[in-house]
């Protein structure tokens, strides 16, 4: 057992007393730690004292034997004398003997700063698709506006030919407010299409996959990425019922309660599954998504993300 857990690319430790004298540690687990010698037999305060005030609560697991479990947890890292602090998931797991006494307590841990910089850039996303739309309908209301103000101006010149050279200096400055709103609304088009752009190229830096599904017809519009994450060529159409085809038996039902959920409580939702390709190879997926509802509640869209997460 102690070869696999030294093995394991999960990082993970063992402290073999109340003192947490450490009695294993793989080389996962001291890369997470940043440390280059070894620490085996000594405590973790001697070790690592940058990790003291997680020092109570691993003697306080030690003495009630209850699992502490904690997630984006932040704790100071050793680098080259600075700390820097770091978001972690991790665990404290007791390991009781036939008495029921603690004999050691077996820790694990992952760093969160990926997970946490990909829900950043999906909520940024987010902001970002909510101030576009504003911004074109409020040109679009302007040109509306400017549209309609013409076509009132020509019908007065063509009734009260009388009156042709008063409305020529409005049909001039009003043709003039058309032009700036036309290119206003040119400018905007190329400034949205830069950032779309920009957004691309992050979400492929992340390896995030993007998708937009109508919820009354079942279609989504995906990105290359999102594609990719299912096995599916860029070219080809990749739609819900294609989706849920690919992700693995057991996982269906939870996926579908969870997707089901985020639409009735009007929260986002976040799930982790697995899918075979075409190709049969099995993966592991986390998904996220946000429902958009119309003006009557009525749920419309879900927008979201895609990832191929580590092997579990």
């Amino acid at each position: 057992m102690l070869e696999i857990l030294a093995a394991d690319p999960q990082a993970t430790a063992i402290f073999v007393s109340r003192e947490l004298h450490i009695g294993l540690i793989n080389g996962a687990m001291m890369k997470l730690w940043n440390k280059e010698t070894a620490v085996i037999d000594q405590t973790l305060e001697d070790a690592a004292p940058e990790f003291n005030a997680f020092i109570p609560v691993m003697q306080s697991v030690w003495d009630t034997g209850q699992t502490y479990t904690a997630t984006e947890t932040y704790a100071n890292i050793d680098v080259n004398g600075l700390l820097r602090s770091t978001p972690f998931d991790f665990e404290y797991r007791p390991m009781i003997d036939a008495e029921g006494k603690t004999y050691a307590i077996l820790h694990r841990a992952s760093d969160a700063t990926e997970r946490i910089r990909s829900a950043e850039a999906a909520l940024a996303k987010q902001a970002y698709e909510r101030d576009t739309r504003l911004l074109l309908r409020d040109a679009n209301v302007e040109i509306q506006v400017a549209n309609e103000q013409i076509s009132l101006l020509k019908k007065e010149i063509h009734d009260s030919a009388e009156k042709l050279q008063q409305r020529m200096g409005e049909v001039w400055l009003l043709g003039r407010k058309l032009d700036k709103s036309q290119n206003y609304l040119s400018a905007l088009q190329l400034e949205l299409e830069e950032s779309y752009k920009q957004l691309a190229n992050t979400l492929e830096f992340a390896e995030l996959g993007s998708y937009d599904l109508d919820l009354k017809t079942g279609l989504m519009e995906c990105s290359d990425q999102c594609k990719i994450h299912f096995g599916v060529p860029p070219e080809a159409r990749f739609d819900i019922a294609d989706l849920i085809a690919c992700i693995l038996p057991e996982y269906q039902e939870f996926v579908e309660r969870s997707f089901s959920l985020s639409i009735a409580n009007h929260t986002g939702y976040e799930v982790e599954y697995q899918i075979r390709r075409p190709d049969s190879s099995i993966h592991w997926v986390k998904a996220s998504g946000t429902p958009k509802y119309g003006s009557k509640g009525t749920p419309l869209r879900m927008v979201g993300v895609t990832q191929v997460i580590t092997i579990k």
